[in-house]
């Protein structure tokens, strides 16, 4: 059982143990890269920025221009890049697509500067370390399942730029900070998702105990791709309409018809995978029996009726054991990256108790 310092917020002494052991926590996801930092009382600094770059033409966009309207860029090898929202509002105008340092949940190799773009940005949101050996937690993907490849290089990239940041690198499983930071009333038990851009991420967890982990790379590129393709549109315009206009309730346009048709193939896609894992668990934890919470978080949850829909595909599927509450996370973009800092947090919460006996 995990013993946590209620929910972070009505600990006494949370700040003082955060001094004397500071830590962070940061998703690095697909869509965004989010830092959650203790600035003391009962709150955490929560920072976002969009991962994406997009490489610029000098002779369109003089560099002074970029100073002047206060646009994020870095400059690599004279080479000018536009990162975070200012690429993707560059990329709407102009009618082309973003970049990514990350393809599919994990570092894409096809970018040459992808790592560079990665570090340039995870220094913009977090800086360096207050003091050395500050502990980073950090997300990982789980190994998919319908992919042929594994995280171990993406793991060791990022740990290696936290590492010159003088940070003390802790890699934690994305699904897994899902749980940590949305199950607490369940003891810590139930199914945590995450729908990222590159992957969907899934973790069973018995009182904060892993039981199983596993992604596929059907996330919300994934579903943007193919709706762009089977609608002959960019792929940067689905994505900012999936975030900002889709109803999956209420489909009336071609675009959310399409969402509707990709976004139920997905669920159906991964809910039976769950039940399937859910049924191998049952063999050695019949406490499961009881039932389970599946809580979902990340940006493609926030496509209105996502809940409802994903709800109405449940339905179809013969679980194991019962689904006691299938819900959205609280606060969804910043989920994992709360997550991160809990289980960072409550190893050194943990220890300071230890040391108190």
């Amino acid at each position: 059982m995990i013993s946590m310092p209620d929910s972070l917020s009505r600990s006494g002494d949370l700040s003082a143990i955060a001094r004397k052991y500071p830590v962070k926590g940061l998703d690095v996801g697909t869509m965004n890269l989010v830092s959650a930092t203790d600035i003391g009382g009962k709150e955490l600094e929560l920072r976002k920025i969009r991962h994406v770059f997009l490489e610029i033409d000098r002779n369109i966009f003089a560099e002074k221009v970029f100073k002047d309207q206060k646009i994020k860029y870095a400059e690599i090898n004279s080479r000018l890049f536009a990162l975070g929202d200012s690429a993707f509002d560059i990329a709407k105008r102009m009618n082309t697509t973003v970049k990514r340092p990350m393809k599919a949940g994990v570092m894409n190799y096809s970018e040459n500067v992808g790592e560079i773009i990665l570090s340039v940005m995870i220094h913009s949101l977090i800086g360096g370390a207050r003091e050395g050996g500050e502990v980073c937690c950090y997300s990982i993907p789980s190994d998919p399942f319908d992919a042929k490849f594994n995280v171990i290089y993406h793991k060791g990239i990022i740990a290696d730029v936290l590492s010159s940041m003088g940070y003390t690198p802790l890699a934690f499983k994305e699904a897994q900070a899902v749980v940590y930071s949305e199950l607490a009333p369940e003891q810590f038990t139930g199914i945590g998702i995450s729908f990222g851009g590159g992957m969907i991420n899934v973790s069973l967890n018995l009182l904060g105990r892993n039981l199983f982990d596993f992604a596929s790379i059907r996330g919300g590129d994934w579903i943007d791709e193919n709706v762009a393709m089977a609608l002959d549109l960019q792929q940067s315009r689905i994505t900012d309409m999936k975030e900002t206009e889709v109803d999956l309730l209420e489909p009336k346009t071609r675009v959310d018809k399409a969402m509707v048709i990709y976004f139920k193939d997905v669920f159906s896609y991964l809910l039976k995978a769950i039940s399937k894992r859910l049924s191998l668990s049952l063999e050695k934890h019949p406490e499961l029996e009881e039932g389970v919470t599946i809580v979902s978080a990340g940006g493609s949850v926030q496509s209105r009726g996502f809940i409802e829909l994903f709800r109405e595909e449940a339905r179809h599927i013969r679980f194991p054991v019962r689904i006691n509450d299938l819900r959205a996370g609280t606060d969804l973009l910043n989920t994992t990256a709360k997550g991160c800092f809990i289980n960072a947090f409550t190893k050194y919460y943990l220890k300071e108790k230890n040391e108190r006996r």
